[in-house]
């Protein structure tokens, strides 16, 4: 005898189902439900079937519960708690072992692939087999591109992989892809990276495969070849070990043979390493190296390194630190091997000047507590080589060694004290220095400048001595400041004296920290402004000191600080930042750094100048100004950079040359993007007889789809 009930939205509960089919709670909702007997119920009309963390919905269900089976018909949709989601026309599960058949299917898998296909055979949990299928990561029934199978397979949470493939463009076949293997999930999974194709006029056709190896959930690898037809091959290998939260470990290379090169060695590396690593509970290791084979080789080939911990270098400047550290409560002990590298432009050439400390030794400790007073100490020991090589386009080879010992104590005693209205803090610095094992001739006179034990200095044919001290007063006001309507006004006050007595260095040497020590006697105050409301904030600093060591002119620039900002929601913001000195007497900007950025709901615009008259060996002034156009279809950019030397500040001075210009029109799509980017840039140009500098042209293609990444790929470069 069959049950029927035409009851809206009847719930039946089904509880604790333990006749060999599940333990689960199935919850079945619908407008009308039958039981035709004790092991088939069937439900019409708005039908939702709860189970687990999956929510089917359907016109028609039916279920059997002595093989716990559902069958579904007609605008079938199935969810789970990740928001995956499937619709269909016809569903047919097994509950037990996630087993079965769905036909016409349409799907989703977090966070943005959209597949469908024919049929599904359903092989287990988490696995599908699919016919005449479609993968994509695009919405909508006509993708702007996907990839087409006649079978294919995927691994819920792992991979879509078929043995025959094509890549499609709307409906289009373009590529054809005798296997296809695309991860579905959001974890780091080994393959091969997008390569760099092109042709550039110093290096030729070029072509970049890189393999990344995922080894472990804290540690993977990258290694790739490029090759340049003009310049050949070059190897490159990037590791990463992240085996805590407070250890990393980072290891870089390239290295090419490189036959197209002149007045250059042919053996061209990189290496760079960044590694932290906890060997004991108070012992630490740590190496930072950033090294380059000779001065070219960042503007031939950092656009292709797979590094992405470099900076941009403008000054050459090139170091290699590893360093041995102990913690203990007293004391931090450090080993070091250290060496600094610069390289030089000169008119015909090159020259590069190394500092090695091989090794250096360090005590220091930092706010030690004393009882009265505060202490910071520093002991140093160094072993210091430097080396300077000058070298033109005729071979010409220039070199000079100097040799030297050195140690070196800073001591440091203060004490804040609480004034209620402000603290004040007495600083006494003493520094004991002796340089000695010189391999040159420092052009010593017989030095004997003497006023007491913590203040003298002695200098002889072996070695040289120094004793001097600096103390500081600072007294630093407590914040005043007062609400008004709109804003809040904070004002900060501080005062600072500092004297170092002056006594003869002339004959000691200049290569590291603290080598010189030079005189200073002055009064400074620094007064700062905070002003800030809903919409806009506002700093204003001054800083004016009065050196007492000159014999006239004795007020030092003013030094100041505006920082402003200002933002109206998305539509419009502000963002100023000037900085300076201002010499009195000669009524100029002896520094300055000016920044403005605009932004006009999608427009922006932003122009930075900086200018240094202290620099007088290479370029005082730059000048950057970029101006943008975006919104959700359209990126667009254009920049300027200019640089040169200025005797004054002066925006549009005619010694400033274009260095680089940069345009790009990048097209945005929810699912893909594609773009160019053209670059005329000035680079140093070697030939057999001369070094000059030149301007390179380079094309760059961006391509973005989602899920597979983007990429920005050199195209052309003369």
């Amino acid at each position: 005898m069959l049950k029927k009930f035409n009851l809206a939205f009847i719930l039946i509960l089904f509880l604790l189902i333990n006749n060999g089919f599940t333990k689960d709670q199935i919850i079945l909702e619908a407008k009308s439900v039958t039981n035709e007997n004790q092991n088939k119920t069937v439900a019409s009309g708005d039908v939702i079937l709860l189970y687990k963390d999956i929510t089917l919905t359907a016109n028609k269900i039916i279920y059997y519960k002595d093989r716990n089976l559902v069958e579904a018909f007609d605008n079938i949709t199935f969810t789970d708690s990740n928001n995956n989601y499937l619709t269909a026309q016809y569903l047919k599960i097994y509950l037990d072992n996630q087993t079965g058949i769905i036909e016409n299917a349409k799907g989703f898998y977090a966070p943005y692939h959209y597949f469908s296909a024919k049929k599904i055979n359903k092989i287990s949990e988490k696995s599908f087999i699919l016919e005449d299928t479609k993968l994509t990561t695009c919405a909508g029934d006509n993708p702007d591109w996907s990839f087409f199978s006649r079978n294919a397979r995927i691994d819920y949470g792992e991979y879509f992989y078929s043995k025959s493939a094509f890549a499609k463009i709307k409906n289009v076949s373009i590529l054809y892809i005798p296997y296809f293997l695309w991860p579905i999930k959001e974890k780091r999974e080994s393959g091969f990276l997008v390569p760099d194709v092109g042709f550039s006029s110093n290096k030729g056709f070029f072509l970049t495969p890189k393999y990344f190896y995922n080894i472990d959930v804290d540690k993977d690898l990258t290694v790739g070849i490029n090759y340049f037809s003009q310049k050949g091959f070059q190897y490159n290998m990037e590791f990463r070990y992240k085996p805590s939260i407070s250890e990393n470990i980072y290891l870089y290379g390239d290295y090419i043979k490189d036959n197209d090169v002149k007045f250059i060695d042919k053996d061209r590396w990189r290496l760079f390493t960044n590694i932290n690593k906890d060997l004991l509970d108070k012992l630490k290791l740590k190496i930072n190296i950033d090294f380059v084979s000779d001065f070219e080789y960042l503007n031939d080939f950092q656009e292709y390194s797979i590094n992405k911990y470099i900076q941009e270098n403008n000054d050459n400047k090139f170091k290699a630190d590893a360093r041995l550290i102990y913690f203990s409560k007293y004391t931090n002990f450090y080993t070091i091997l250290r060496d600094d590298m610069q390289f030089y432009d000169i008119t015909d050439g090159y020259q590069k000047e190394q500092i090695y400390r091989t090794p250096q030794i360090i005590f220091e400790k930092n706010n030690l507590n004393l009882g009265l007073l505060k202490l910071d100490y520093y002991i140093d020991f160094n072993n210091i080589r430097f080396t300077s090589y000058i070298k033109t386009v005729n071979n010409d080879y220039y070199q000079s060694i100097k040799k030297y010992n050195r140690e070196h104590i800073r001591l440091k005693f203060y004490k804040p004290l609480n004034l209620k209205i402000a603290t004040f803090t007495p600083i006494y610095t003493q520094y004991f220095t002796r340089w000695h094992n010189f391999n040159f001739n420092y052009n010593y006179s017989l030095v004997n400048d003497r006023e007491n034990s913590i203040l003298s200095f002695k200098s002889n044919s072996d070695e040289i001595k120094r004793a001097i001290y600096n103390i500081t007063l600072k007294l630093e006001f407590n914040e005043i400041y007062k609400n008004y309507k709109n804003f809040k006004h904070s004002i900060f006050n501080s005062f600072e004296f500092s004297q170092t007595p002056y006594i003869d260095q002339s004959v000691a040497p200049s290569l590291i920290e603290e080598d010189r020590i030079e005189e200073v006697n002055y009064y400074k105050y620094i007064q700062t402004n905070y002003f800030k409301s809903k919409r806009w904030k506002l700093k204003i600093e001054l800083s004016q000191a009065y050196n007492m060591v000159k014999d006239s002119q004795r007020f030092e620039p003013l030094t100041y600080l505006i920082d402003y900002s200002y933002n109206k929601s998305k539509h419009f913001e502000i963002n100023f930042n000037k900085k300076g000195n201002y010499d009195y007497y000669d009524k100029e900007l002896t520094y300055s750094k000016d920044f403005l950025k605009l932004k006009f709901n999608t427009l922006y615009i932003s122009t930075e100048y900086i200018f240094d008259k202290s620099i007088t060996t290479s370029e005082n002034t730059s000048w950057d100004n970029k101006l943008g156009f975006t919104n959700d279809k359209i990126d667009f950019s254009i920049s300027l950079k200019k640089s040169g030397i200025n005797e004054k500040f002066n925006y549009f001075s005619s010694s400033l040359k274009t260095n680089e210009f940069n345009t790009s029109l990048i097209y945005k799509k929810d699912c893909w993007s594609i773009g160019l980017k053209y670059t005329i840039k000035s680079i140093t140009d070697i030939s057999s007889s001369n070094i000059s500098d030149k301007y390179e042209n380079i094309v760059y293609i961006f391509i973005g789809l989602r899920g597979l990444g983007d990429t920005t790929r050199e195209i052309y470069k003369k």
